[in-house]
């Protein structure tokens, strides 16, 4: 469980995360080259909104 302080206003609000396993099981038919490159892109997304959360 991953626990986040966020500014809010003049408050400060904590928001707890809870992540849940993904089913991978549909991605078995799903070529591989298409699934690292759907990865690269999310943790480039990822990292772009970290980025643009630490301004």
């Amino acid at each position: 469980m991953e626990r986040k302080i966020s500014r809010i206003g003049n408050s400060h609000g904590v928001s707890v995360q809870k992540f849940v396993p993904l089913n991978v099981d549909v991605l078995k038919d799903i070529d591989q080259d298409f699934l690292d490159g759907l990865q690269d892109l999310l943790e480039n997304y990822d990292d772009t909104l970290r980025n643009l959360a630490d301004r």
